[in-house]
């Protein structure tokens, strides 16, 4: 076993040996430049987008189907055209990474701004530090794909046919480090409250896996003193499929009509293994959860901070079951999958892989990692998984990493 002490210089090393390789830079500064860079590039390039020249500042939505990696550097995607959405289906053995990205103008009918949907329908796409906000529909929709969205805000607000913010059908989500709100109600002031709407949960997943560390969901309250109907608060999170969430927030929401109107549940579910998660129902009368819950299952969990910067020495924490053994792979994977021995998926193709020891006595393990400065490293999308437990079936984390500022 490697000592936990060896770890950090040789993860250093291997970010600078594994993720070096040689790849075009695309610069972008035209609002419709994103379509055309994505056109010329090859999966592996990498697209940065400078300060648009359009007044305010923004970028046209796009359609992403080869795995490159698009660095917003805050920018923000929307257009003033119409509700068009950010659609992204990536072929088989390919990644795409979308860094630092904000999904959010495009204003309506009467000033409303109704936010930039973003659908992943296909394929493999990793999200970090992205803003996904919208008005009247779903932020981010994910179908059939594996999805991983990690230090990024999603949220839908109350307006014509409220949706919730994240829904996923078919899908392997990971959420890391998220907040994720779902709508309040909504009166529209055309037809004097009669086109009602909302409120919704924060997320819905259906036949899906979702995999979640450290993210706060938050189901939609019934706000508005003159909608006429008797409804009240949404739930925060409605799972059906396999479920695992370690130190997570979940909080119904709540009613500002009295009982037998009540709040909404924190958790719906078929399955939820919990680690050091907090159910806390809406207000009145709501429940914590619906559904088979254990809420002292043996996961493990993996943060990381600061998020990786050149010249910067980040710390590596993994959380779980005292003295329990654990392993740490530096993964370039192209998708995730189940192994038999590991309850979670894995993402182990391709992936390097780092023994780190035993967790302590108290369930902890840190790794400082510094990352070299590099130019080359600049950009490059490095993620981290661990493995470990006391017994079979081991457990995985969440993965953490994400594009090298």
């Amino acid at each position: 076993m490697v000592p936990i002490a060896a770890i950090g210089p040789a993860l250093s090393v291997l970010l600078l040996a594994a993720f070096t390789n040689a790849q075009a830079i695309f610069n972008v500064t035209s609002p419709d430049g994103i379509q055309a860079a994505i056109a010329a590039a090859s999966p592996g390039d990498i697209i940065v987008l400078a300060p648009s020249t359009a007044n305010p500042p923004w970028y046209s939505p796009f359609t992403l189907n080869k795995g490159v990696t698009i660095v917003g550097n805050g920018q923000v995607i929307g257009t003033l055209l119409g509700p068009l959405p950010v659609t992204i289906n990536v072929p088989p053995g390919e990644v795409a990474h979308l860094s630092d990205l904000m999904f959010t103008i495009q204003p309506g009918m009467f000033g409303v701004n109704n936010g930039t949907k973003v659908v992943v329908s296909g394929g493999v796409a990793l999200f970090d530090s992205c803003t996904f906000w919208t008005a009247g529909r779903v932020a981010l929709e994910i179908t059939g794909s594996t999805v991983v969205v990690s230090a990024s805000t999603i949220q839908a607000i109350g307006s014509f046919g409220t949706e919730p913010a994240l829904v996923a059908m078919g899908a392997d989500v990971t959420l890391r480090d998220c907040q994720v709100t779902g709508p309040d109600t909504a009166c529209p002031p055309l037809g004097g409250c009669q086109q009602f709407s909302g409120p919704e949960p924060a997320a819905r997943f259906t036949n899906s896996t979702l995999h979640a560390e450290r993210t706060t969901f938050r189901g939609g309250s019934h706000t508005n003193g003159g909608v006429p109907q008797f409804v009240g608060g949404a739930n925060a999170l409605e799972a059906s499929g396999s479920t695992w969430l370690a130190s997570c927030t979940l909080i119904g929401g709540s009613t500002i009509l009295p009982p037998p109107v009540t709040g909404g549940a924190a958790l719906v579910t078929t399955a939820a293994d919990l680690r050091n998660t907090t159910l806390t129902p809406g207000t009145p009368n709501g429940v914590a959860s619906v559904g088979p819950v254990n809420p002292s299952a043996p996961l493990l969990s993996l943060a990381l901070a600061p998020l990786w910067t050149r010249g910067v020495t980040s710390t590596l924490t993994m959380a779980g079951d005292p003295n329990a053994l654990f392993g740490l792979i530096l993964t370039p994977a192209s998708n995730a999958i189940v192994i038999a021995p590991v309850v979670e998926p894995v993402w182990v193709t391709g992936a390097i892989a780092v023994l780190a020891g035993s967790l302590d006595a108290q369930g902890i393990a840190t790794i400082a990692v510094a990352v070299p400065n590099t130019p080359a490293l600049q950009f490059a999308p490095v993620w981290c998984q661990a493995v470990g437990g006391l017994a079979l079936p081991l457990r995985a984390s969440t993965l953490a990493g994400g594009v090298v500022r």
